[in-house]
């Protein structure tokens, strides 16, 4: 097991440095790839669930655009949709990082306060609503998606439905 740890701690490695100079639109396209990939691996040859965790994109790379988030948020967010609904691999992510506000100390190149960024808040709640309703036990007075679809309007329901 050490062994196996050792060679995706390279690879990883070498992969980050394989992709740090690449355009915010082609990491984007890498991505989707990847997890693609990584769900079809997860469904065809593990007969597991893959759960994407800490994903992001730094505000430190070249000509950051916290768009850049979104867009890729979005992306994994869709293909874990597509995933879920077909009862395939894909079954949730976990952004890195996540904080509140007054908490700076612990904030790194990739925390981001929801909230404070209402695209993202949005994508995210979409997405849990989205993922709730896969369950078949879709309750549209849930109050995260009532709230959610009161805000945004119908035009919402029909993406969540």
């Amino acid at each position: 097991m050490c062994t196996l740890v050792k060679l995706f701690t390279r690879n990883l490695k070498m992969l980050n440095h394989r992709i740090s100079n690449l355009q915010m639109g082609d990491k984007l396209k890498f991505a989707e790839k990847w997890v693609t990939s990584h769900i079809e691996d997860a469904s065809q040859v593990l007969g597991k669930p893959v759960l994407f965790t800490e994903f992001g994109v730094s505000n430190q790379v070249k000509n950051f655009e916290f768009k850049n988030r979104i867009d890729m948020i979005k992306m994994i967010s869709e293909k874990i949709y597509e995933s879920a609904k077909a009862n395939g691999a894909g079954a949730g992510a976990l952004i890195w990082q996540f904080v509140v506000e007054d908490l700076n100390r612990f904030q790194d190149e990739f925390a981001v306060i929801p909230w404070q960024e209402p695209l993202l808040y949005d994508a995210i709640i979409e997405q849990s609503c989205r993922l709730y309703n896969v369950t078949g036990n879709y309750n549209p007075k849930h109050s995260a998606c009532l709230k959610y679809i009161t805000l945004l309007g119908g035009s919402v329901l029909k993406r969540i439905l």
